[in-house]
């Protein structure tokens, strides 16, 4: 019960704000007045929004030398949405509920860790050009905020920290048996300070270790494999911002493609940064005063961004649980080392 008050909490206090500073008849107007066929073709894309994380999943489970089909890349990344979306703990449920899902579906649990971490590896080195480029239309526009910039920079280091590590993981394969064994020893050491058994066995290590050396060997011997995950990585930026464009089309908002860019890169990166589960509130309140910021009508914005996140977020989550219901983890993925 905390946990649903604590998600719903923030919808409420954004439509505590609407109410002080829009006109609620007004809203009401336009979101009866949405075009259908616009509405639809905001959903047909994210149709094929889930179509490219699928691929995007299978190219990336193809770096790693495993086969999956496209039916299973699919449902996994459903499940991932879901995990992500609804729970408190965000990106690291989904990760959990991942690499269960792949698991039993026949796939190595380190294979489906490193492939849901690869996953992210990409997406986030796309949304880093859409961060920038819409920084550069803010700063244009003279509305950029000392704020955004710092939290674009912290982000980009991250980035740039992490690539780093990868290179490195990947050059140096020994470097990451040092690094974990590293770790593990630290858990087992916190373990025994509790008086628990070493909450890490050597054998269980040692042979994770083993798998994803392997999977960083097979990245090394076939790096051209990563062109088709980063190209499927800026198709979800792109189908992101066409679906942002279509919803406001279909409220009667045509937005010019810096307008565009610009809201939807602060939603996003609010969506990855904030503390409430995938920016719940405060997503919709960033883009909210973006779009605002440049021009578009308080409550042409406010409709826009509840409607992108309903196309965008809820139907998404939505569609995670029944497809996790309606089609429970059996046997059936094949993994190739």
């Amino acid at each position: 019960m905390r946990r649903v008050l604590w998600i719903l909490a923030p919808v409420l206090l954004l439509l505590a704000v609407i109410s002080r500073t829009a006109e609620l008849n007004t809203l009401a107007r336009i979101f009866l007045t949405v075009h259908p066929g616009w509405l639809v073709a905001a959903l047909g894309l994210q149709v094929i929004f889930t179509l490219n994380q699928g691929a995007f999943y299978q190219a990336v489970f193809r770096l790693l030398d495993t086969s999956v089909s496209l039916g299973t890349a699919v449902w996994l990344a459903l499940v991932m949405a879901f995990g992500s979306l609804a729970t408190p703990m965000g990106t690291t449920a989904g990760m959990a509920f991942f690499v269960v899902a792949a698991r039993d579906r026949g796939l190595s649990s380190s294979r489906a860790f490193m492939a849901g971490l690869s996953y992210y590896f990409f997406d986030y080195a796309a949304l880093l050009v859409v961060l920038v480029t819409g920084l550069v239309i803010l700063l244009a526009q003279r509305d950029l905020q000392p704020s955004q910039l710092t939290a674009v920079v912290v982000f980009a280091a991250m980035m740039a920290g992490g690539t780093g590590l990868a290179i490195r993981l990947i050059a140096v394969p020994a470097a990451l048996s040092r690094w974990m064994a590293r770790m593990a020893g630290a858990v087992n050491w916190m373990s025994r300070r509790l008086r628990r058994p070493p909450a890490i066995s050597r054998e269980r290590l040692a042979r994770w270790l083993r798998e994803v050396q392997d999977v960083v060997a097979a990245v090394r011997s076939r790096p051209r494999h990563a062109i088709r995950p980063a190209l499927h990585a800026l198709g979800v930026q792109a189908v992101g911002i066409s679906t942002l464009s279509v919803v406001f089309r279909a409220i009667g908002e045509v937005l010019p493609p810096g307008v565009l860019v610009a809201g939807y890169a602060v939603g996003t990166f609010l969506m990855i940064v904030s503390i409430t589960p995938s920016g719940v509130g405060v997503t919709e309140g960033g883009m909210i005063v973006t779009f605002t910021s440049l021009g578009v009508p308080l409550e042409r914005a406010v409709a826009g961004a509840l409607l992108f996140r309903l196309v965008a977020f809820w139907l998404p989550m939505v569609a995670g649980f029944l497809s996790l219901h309606a089609y429970p983890a059996s046997p059936g993925g094949r993994g190739s080392a």
